[in-house]
């Protein structure tokens, strides 16, 4: 299945204010339900649950490693990302990352700010906005 398969004008909604992560998941689900291409709703709205428990997508309590390079531009592509993360090319605060689900929150960090490293030479300072 590809993902223009998916998408129908039904399914989007550009006005959406959840207030929680929770909010935005079930809209999200609900929306999907409104273009009739989920079989089994309920299946489905587990799926995106269980899938946001193992990795968040930068919803709400933060930021996945993956999702955190891609926005910085240090990689292309998640899978670019998960290729420098399983080769031991990131680091972050001079701590290496090991593993591509590594999620950050604010309070992973002591200050406002921290560095992000891909190999030897490429570093980018993030700042971070509550």
């Amino acid at each position: 299945m590809r993902i223009t398969d998916l998408l129908d004008r039904r399914s989007i909604d550009l006005n959406g204010t959840p207030k929680k992560k929770e909010e935005a998941l079930d809209q999200m689900v609900a929306l999907m339900a409104k273009s009739e291409k989920i079989r089994d709703l309920e299946a489905y709205r587990a799926e995106v649950y269980h899938r946001e428990e193992e990795s968040t997508t930068g919803i709400g309590e933060g930021i996945a490693i993956l999702d955190l390079m891609v926005k910085t531009k240090l990689a292309p592509s998640k899978g670019e990302a998960r290729r420098l993360v399983q080769q031991g090319g990131v680091m972050v605060n001079e701590e290496k990352v090991t593993a591509f689900d590594r999620t950050f929150t604010v309070a992973d960090f002591q200050n406002t700010d921290f560095i992000i490293k891909k190999g030897k030479k490429t570093f980018h300072r993030v700042v971070v906005k509550e």
